[in-house]
């Protein structure tokens, strides 16, 4: 069985003052012809990283508008997660090696996910490049629908991992990148949508600070509030 994400109530009515009462009924009707549809997403890790942060809030929020939204997460080993590390920089242009041993080690744990995966769903979204063998190895077993979802740059890829990767992922009747433009040549599905990623404007980290509160803040770790600011607000990586 694949590791279930135990997550925190949310409700689309604290949302109402900023997306507005047109925004709000648009969603709760979308909604509505898919009442209690059994939804999973499935990712590669429950903390640190932008997926994890997506669906903590997603996932709560589509329970609160009557979907049986579910989390799952895949197992693996450092082994597995260094190549998947190593495929996520190669997707996006990395000049970086890929063996016959790491294609093995992927298809492994892939296999060894879809064999943990239990129940009946209505729709399957895996995210990303480390658990995208699943519908591969699941054989379409547990859902009538599967869904990849991409949320990295693959619009010049090292060419080496994208033929490895692109017989899998074409298996996927359904796609969401993040940009068209991310869509490398050869990607082929019956239905490509296109939806950019969004923020959470109650999480903690984008609630408003007040300018006093934040100077006090600062303040503690010796910077000097009355010179002019740079900030990069992500983490440092060849991405950003």
């Amino acid at each position: 069985m694949l590791e279930k994400i135990s997550i925190f109530p949310k409700k689309l009515s604290d949302y109402r003052d900023i997306i507005g009462e047109e925004r709000t009924e648009e969603i709760l009707d979308l909604a509505s012809p898919l009442k209690d549809a059994r939804i999973v997403h499935i990712n590669a890790t429950a903390y640190g990283g932008g997926v994890a942060e997506i669906l903590q809030a997603l996932v709560p929020l589509m329970r609160d508008v009557g979907l049986d939204a579910q989390w799952q997460v895949i197992q693996g080993s450092d082994e597995f997660f260094n190549v998947t590390k190593a495929s996520h920089n190669g997707l996006q242009g990395m000049d970086i090696p890929l063996s016959e041993d790491m294609k093995d080690i992927w298809r492994r744990y892939n296999r060894l996910n879809a064999e943990k995966f239990e129940g009946e769903y209505d729709i399957v979204i895996v995210h990303d490049p480390q658990p995208a063998g699943l519908f591969h190895y699941c054989q379409s077993k547990g859902a009538r629908h599967w869904i990849w979802r991409c949320h990295i740059d693959t619009s010049s890829p090292n060419q080496a991992y994208w033929a490895f990767y692109i017989p899998y992922i074409n298996e996927y009747p359904t796609a969401i990148f993040t940009m068209k433009d991310y869509v490398a040549p050869g990607a082929k599905f019956d239905h490509l949508e296109i939806i950019p990623p969004t923020i959470d404007p109650l999480s903690p980290k984008n609630t408003p600070i007040p300018l006093e509160k934040a100077k006090t803040i600062i303040s503690r770790f010796g910077v000097d509030i009355n010179r002019p600011l740079l900030t990069q607000v992500s983490r440092f990586d060849p991405w950003k």
